[in-house]
C-alpha cells in the first residue's frame, strides 16, 4: 500500500494489508550500517488510530542506528497497527503502565501463585482484590535498542518489579509453563500485544511464538476455577487466550453498560456538535463516537470521550454524516449503540477558526485548536501576546481539515525577523507535490511569494498581486497544515512572531481586509453569516465562480480561482 526508503541511511518503511485484512505499518534497518531515521506514516483521506492512539493523520516511527559499520547496530525493526472501522483497540501503553490483566473466559486476574511474586513462582489466575499489588502488573514497551524487533512489551510484577512474566526454560512447546523470573530480560520475557477485538488482546511470546492462556479445560467451571494454571499455547483464538488490561483499581465486570440516550446533532459552518444523555445506570466512564456516510460502514472517529458532548470538526463540506454513540464502562465493556442521528455542515460564510497564539485555542464554534512542538515563547503581539517561533525547531500545526472549504481566507499578523529564504508564513499541503504556501522571501528576488500546486504545475503569486489558478486547496485536501514550517524537508523554519490567526471559509473583500487591519472582530465569536456577497475576490465576471450564501453556485463557470495577497496584515484569499 505504500513504501519509502532512505538509502543513504540504510532504512526503509512500508504500509501493507495483513492477510487477516488489518492494515499495518513496518519500519526496518540494515543490520550493519543503519543511521537513525524517522519515518512519518500519513493517512491522507481520513483520521485513523495508530496502536489505538488517535484520531490522527500521522505517526512518526524512529528507527535507531549505530555509530558506524557494524558498530552499535541493533538490526532494529518495528510494527504499528493502523486502525479504522467500527472497532478500534484501546490505546497500547507508550510508557510503563500499572494495570490488572483479566482473562475473557474466566474473568479472573493474572497473578503469581499465592500472590507471592518471587523468582520461580508459578503464574495462575485468581479472584483477588484490586488493592493487592501482587495481582498488578507494570506493562512497559521495550527499549527501541533492545535488538531486532522493538514492538514488544515487558510485563513486570508491580509488587516486585524485578520479577517478570516468562516462559519456562525458553521452550517452544505447546502448553509449556509460564512463571515469574528475574532473568536478564531475554526474549522469553518479551510479549507482543495483538488486538483480538471488543477490547480484548492476545499476548504472544517472542521466543516461542505461542500465546498466553488459561490452561485448557473441558468444562466452563474448570476454566473459571481459582488458581488455575497459566501456560502458553498454539494460537486458537479462543477466549482462554484473550486478555484485557484494566485500571489497577477496577474489579472486572462482564456486564455491558446501557447506551446513551437523546443523541442530537447540531450543524455549524465547519463542524457538527453532538450531545447526549448519560445512561441511567451510571456505569459510564467514557464514550465512543461512530460516524458513517451511508449507515452501512461505520468508523470510530474518537474514543475515550469523558463528557456528554463532542464537536466533529473533521466533517467535510457537501457531505451528510450519520452518528451513533456507545458507552464504555470501567471494565472497558462497550454498550450497544445509541439511536442514529444525521447532519451536514451549514457552510455558512464565516470565520471557521480564530486561534489566539498565546494559548493556541480556537474561539470559534468549531474548536479547531492548534498545537506547537516544544515550549512556546511569548512576545508582544499586535493583538494581545504573540507566539515567537525560534527559527530552528518550532512551528504551529493546524487541524488536518482546516483548509477543505471550497473558498478560503488565511489571515494573521506576522513580525518577521529575517533569515534564510524559503521560510514559510504558512504551508498547507500533503507532500511536495500538493501544497499552498506563502513565503516572506523567495529563492530569486527575496520578495513575498505565494504558490499553489496540486500535483502538476506550480502557480505563483507576488506581493499585493493576484493570479488565476486552476487549483484550490480543497481539491487536494491538505492534511499537514503548518504555520512556520514547509512541506519541503530542507527549507528553513520561520523566524517570526505570529499573532491572531484567523481562517474564513469565504474570500474576504477589500473592505473586510481593511476592517481586519483596523482591528475589527469580523465574524469572531459566532458562526452567523457575513454581511457580504460571497464572490471570489477580484474576479472577472465571465470566468470566476460566484456562490450564493448557502454555498451553491449562482452561475455555471469554468473552474478558475482568483488568489489574492494583501499588504499590511498578511491575508491570503482563495
Amino acid at each position: 500500500m505504500g513504501y519509502a526508503e532512505n538509502r543513504s541511511n540504510w532504512t526503509a518503511a512500508s504500509v501493507y494489508r495483513h492477510p487477516s485484512g488489518s492494515v499495518q505499518g513496518f519500519g526496518g534497518t540494515s543490520e550493519r550500517q543503519a543511521t537513525e531515521t524517522t519515518f512519518r506514516f500519513a493517512a491522507t483521506d481520513h483520521d485513523v488510530f495508530f496502536n489505538g492512539h488517535g484520531p490522527t493523520r500521522e505517526y512518526n516511527m524512529t528507527l535507531p542506528g549505530g555509530t558506524g559499520y557494524q558498530q552499535g547496530q541493533t538490526n532494529a525493526e518495528a510494527l504499528v497497527n493502523i486502525q479504522g472501522g467500527d472497532d478500534v483497540m484501546p490505546p497500547l501503553p507508550t510508557e510503563a503502565t500499572i494495570c490488572r490483566i483479566a482473562n475473557r473466559v474466566s474473568g479472573l486476574y493474572l497473578a503469581p501463585s499465592n500472590n507471592s511474586p518471587a523468582s520461580g513462582a508459578n503464574v495462575c489466575q485468581v479472584r483477588g482484590a484490586a488493592n493487592n499489588t501482587g495481582q498488578q502488573w507494570k506493562v512497559s514497551p521495550v527499549d527501541i535498542r533492545v535488538g531486532g524487533d522493538f514492538s514488544y512489551y515487558r510485563i513486570d510484577n508491580a509488587k516486585t518489579p524485578a520479577v517478570r512474566l516468562s516462559v519456562d526454560r525458553w521452550t517452544i512447546d505447546d502448553a509449556a509453563n509460564v512463571y515469574c523470573s528475574t532473568d536478564n530480560f531475554d526474549i522469553n520475557q518479551q510479549w507482543t500485544i495483538e488486538y483480538a477485538g471488543d477490547g480484548w488482546f492476545y499476548l504472544r511470546n517472542r521466543q516461542s511464538g505461542h500465546y498466553l492462556q488459561v490452561a485448557k479445560a473441558t468444562t466452563a467451571a474448570a476454566y473459571r476455577s481459582n488458581n488455575r494454571n497459566i501456560n502458553q499455547g498454539v494460537f486458537t483464538g479462543e477466549p482462554n487466550q484473550q486478555w484485557r488490561f484494566l485500571p489497577a483499581d477496577v474489579k472486572y465486570d462482564a456486564d455491558a453498560p446501557a447506551p446513551p440516550t437523546a443523541l442530537t446533532a447540531t450543524p455549524h459552518n465547519a463542524s457538527i456538535h453532538l450531545s447526549w444523555q448519560a445512561p441511567a445506570d451510571d456505569d459510564a466512564t467514557s464514550y465512543t463516537i461512530l460516524r458513517s456516510t451511508d449507515q452501512a460502514e461505520w468508523h470510530v472517529i474518537n474514543q475515550g470521550i469523558a463528557t456528554c458532548a463532542y464537536i466533529d470538526n473533521t466533517a467535510l463540506p457537501e457531505t451528510t454524516y450519520y452518528y451513533k454513540v456507545r458507552t464504555r464502562d470501567a471494565s472497558l465493556n462497550l454498550s450497544e449503540p445509541s439511536a442514529v442521528v444525521s447532519a451536514a455542515t451549514t457552510e455558512t460564510p464565516a470565520c471557521i477558526a480564530h486561534i489566539a497564539c498565546d494559548s493556541l485555542t480556537d474561539s470559534s464554534v468549531n474548536a479547531n485548536h492548534a498545537a506547537i512542538l516544544g515550549t512556546p515563547t511569548l512576545a508582544e503581539g499586535h493583538i494581545g501576546q504573540a507566539l515567537k517561533l525560534d527559527g530552528s525547531k518550532q512551528f504551529i500545526q493546524l487541524p488536518a481539515t482546516i483548509a477543505c472549504s471550497r473558498e478560503l481566507t488565511v489571515a494573521a499578523w506576522f513580525y518577521w525577523t529575517g533569515g534564510s529564504r524559503w521560510q514559510r508564513l504558512f504551508d498547507f499541503g500533503t507532500d511536495t507535490d500538493h501544497y499552498f504556501f506563502v513565503s516572506p522571501s523567495n529563492g530569486s528576488t527575496s520578495r513575498l511569494r505565494l504558490a499553489i500546486k496540486s500535483g502538476t504545475t506550480e502557480h505563483n503569486g507576488q506581493q499585493a498581486a493576484s493570479l488565476n489558478a486552476t487549483e484550490r486547496p480543497a481539491d487536494f485536501r491538505p492534511i499537514f497544515n503548518y504555520v512556520g514550517r514547509s512541506q519541503f524537508r530542507d527549507d528553513p523554519m520561520l523566524n517570526a512572531s505570529v499573532d491572531d490567526i484567523r481562517i474564513y471559509n469565504y474570500p474576504l473583500s477589500e473592505d473586510e481586509l481593511t476592517r481586519l487591519i483596523n482591528g475589527e472582530a469580523l465574524g469572531i465569536g459566532d458562526s452567523s453569516p457575513a454581511t457580504h456577497t460571497a464572490t471570489s475576490a477580484k474576479g472577472d465576471t465571465d470566468d470566476t465562480p460566484t456562490y450564493n450564501l448557502d454555498g451553491t453556485p449562482a452561475q455555471d463557470s469554468p473552474r478558475r480561482h482568483q488568489i489574492h495577497v494583501s499588504r499590511g496584515r498578511k491575508a491570503v484569499t482563495l
